[in-house]
């Protein structure tokens, strides 16, 4: 792995321990803590859970040239 790429992974991994670390304080009482969006923490994070999964592929899928797996119903739904 290049110290370019490297760097990086260790920016993403410093960026996630802040954000972790962040969650950890609310404790299970904040996590219910309503924020000025209307969203509670718990469903920002579990907002945030869900687009770290799907990015990958979806980043992943632009690389190969390949098309959005949602791409198509979105098609059908839009027609």
């Amino acid at each position: 792995m290049s110290e370019t790429n490297e760097r990086m992974l260790d920016r993403i991994e410093a960026a996630w321990a802040l954000f972790r670390a962040a969650v950890d304080t609310l404790g299970v009482t904040g996590l219910e803590t309503r924020l000025r969006q209307g969203w509670t923490a718990k469903e920002l994070v579990a907002h945030v859970a869900f687009w770290d999964e799907a990015v990958e592929g979806a980043v992943t899928g632009l690389f190969r040239h390949q098309e959005s797996p949602g791409l198509e119903l979105r098609q059908r739904i839009c027609a």
